[in-house]
């Protein structure tokens, strides 16, 4: 199973996945024996409450704005350490879970086998 690790540049949807990630961590149960192995599931709920406010200020404010993409950027680093914790340990039950929640499974590309070149 391998989960799409790609995320929306767009504040307002990296912000809905941020929030489907959120509401993610009480639900599974692979996620709550992570130990310290992944962000906390405060650390992450503080951070896109943080990048949530920042969204709102930014409008107004070009500081906030650089501040806003600094936590975007932490927050799309910690979403991707959540993801690789979740292929590893993550069993048949948790994936509805998961994709109910909005997150996308991919399906791993096989490669194709190369043509030996024609001898001249």
């Amino acid at each position: 199973m391998v989960f799409k690790k790609t995320f929306p540049r767009n504040p307002g949807q990296f912000l809905v996945v941020c929030l489907a990630f959120t509401g993610l961590l009480s639900k599974v149960p692979a996620l709550k024996d992570r130990g310290d192995k992944v962000a906390s599931d405060e650390y992450l709920t503080n951070q896109v409450n943080l990048y949530k406010q920042l969204c709102e200020e930014a409008k107004y404010n070009s500081l906030k704005l650089a501040q806003r993409d600094k936590v975007q950027e932490e927050l799309r680093i910690l979403l991707k350490k959540l993801l690789h914790f979740l292929e590893a340990v993550a069993e048949e039950s948790d994936i509805a879970i998961i994709q109910e929640s909005g997150i996308e499974l991919i399906k791993p590309h096989k490669k194709k086998a190369s043509r030996p070149t024609p001898a001249a």
